[in-house]
């Protein structure tokens, strides 16, 4: 996200690449009161659009108004994580998703959004039905309604909006609308009209927020993100991050119980010596979304996670790792960070476990590219490149 650009209320998505935009909102309450206001469909239609939806894991949901959206819910995990994929009617055929992610931080809830949406002409951002400059709206208006006020209160009044509060009463005095049937026409206009003019600006954005940093970026200070785009399909990559023999040989020598439920454990280290690098699996949505629960030395909260989407040439990867603050135990035997780093010798990063994660990534291309794994050198410009970036993006 970059910094500055905002609108009204909330900042630009950015392209993940042509037909996936992504989209962080911060709203000042707590993670359960945000869960209830995007899955309870009374609580969703009041900022969002008429749905009705399972919560459970293929769970049907289904949209109803203009577009009659519908799919599977594919995972599940309130109040923190919730991915629907649309029926196979999109665009080309393929199947698209939508997902929440909610995470609390210093001050309420960060919300992360991703919609993939394949098959558009030209791409997301360039689509004329607006899709990118549609979902920021929403976002707007559900800050409007988690804070209380009436939503589209923040809409600037337009020549378009008077002329349709004018047309609006006269059907109310023609008995023709009830007068919340009026106010709705109103408001779904004027907010029709926001997306429009938030399209012609994600349009003229097209392209400038797509493509990896070749540094991860810290989604808050607890949490990271690394995004990989691998040649390789989708099923090939699922394998080499859920098959423990081939994460053992890019990541680290590890065992896992590969089904929901499953335990994981790190077996590195010397036989007695304390490890807690083990959980359990805590979301198996094969192959697209992959989440270790923990490690233990993060707490109940903490997690690391995989999520797959196939893009033109191969595969995209969006690693997560997770440790809420004042949980993290140091039973490695780590040193502290350096006095100049912000994030104190509670905080699991490190330069040298950031580009650790880093490293292993590289290593699971080579991994699928059939190998062998490169000796990839000396490691201290790329740690202090991962120093350089906690001092400049943590607070």
């Amino acid at each position: 996200m970059e910094e500055g650009l905002t609108t009204v209320s909330g900042s630009f998505g950015r392209f993940l690449d042509d037909e996936t935009v992504q989209y962080e909102r911060i709203f000042p309450h707590p993670i359960e009161r945000v869960w209830r206001a995007i899955t309870d469909p009374v609580e969703v239609k009041g900022s969002l659009f008429a749905i009705s939806i399972e919560l459970r894991r293929g769970g049907a949901w289904t949209t109803s108004g203009e577009g009659d959206w519908s799919g599977e819910v594919t995972a599940v995990d309130p109040p923190r994580l919730l991915r629907c994929q649309h029926a196979a009617h999109m665009p080309g055929g393929v199947a698209g998703y939508f997902q929440y992610e909610l995470a609390p931080v210093a001050g309420g809830t960060r919300m992360l959004f991703t919609e993939h949406f394949p098959g558009i002409a030209g791409g997301l951002a360039r689509d004329p039905d607006g899709v990118a400059g549609g979902w920021h709206e929403i976002f707007d208006s559900l800050t409007e309604w988690l804070d209380g006020g009436p939503v589209g209160a923040r809409l600037a009044e337009t020549d378009l909006g008077q002329i349709a509060k004018a047309w609006a009463g006269s059907m109310v005095r023609g008995s023709e609308f009830d007068q919340a049937a009026a106010d709705r026409y109103v408001l779904d206009l004027r907010r029709e009209e926001a997306s429009t003019t938030l399209n012609r600006e994600y349009r003229r954005r097209a392209g400038a927020h797509r493509g990896e940093a070749p540094l991860a970026r810290f989604l808050d200070r607890y949490t990271i993100e690394y995004i990989r785009t691998y040649p390789h399909p989708i099923e090939r990559v699922w394998g080499a991050i859920a098959d423990p023999v081939q994460m053992s040989a890019w990541f680290a020598p590890i065992a896992i119980d590969p089904r929901l439920g499953g335990e994981y454990l790190a077996l590195w280290g010397k036989p007695g010596e304390p490890n807690d690098f083990k959980g359990v699996i805590t979301i198996l949505a094969p192959p697209r979304l992959l989440r270790f629960g923990g490690p233990e030395a993060h707490g109940p909260d903490g997690y690391w996670q995989f999520t797959l989407d196939p893009v033109p040439g191969g595969t995209r990867v969006i690693f997560v790792q997770s440790s809420p603050p004042g949980v993290w135990r140091n039973t490695f035997g780590w040193p502290a960070d350096p006095p100049e780093h912000p994030a104190g010798a509670l905080n699991p990063w490190r330069p040298g476990t950031l580009s650790g994660w880093h490293r292993s990534l590289d290593h699971l291309g080579e991994l699928m590219d059939g190998g062998p794994l490169r000796d990839l050198g000396d490691e201290a410009p790329l740690r202090e490149r991962y120093r350089q970036l906690m001092r400049e993006t943590q607070p």
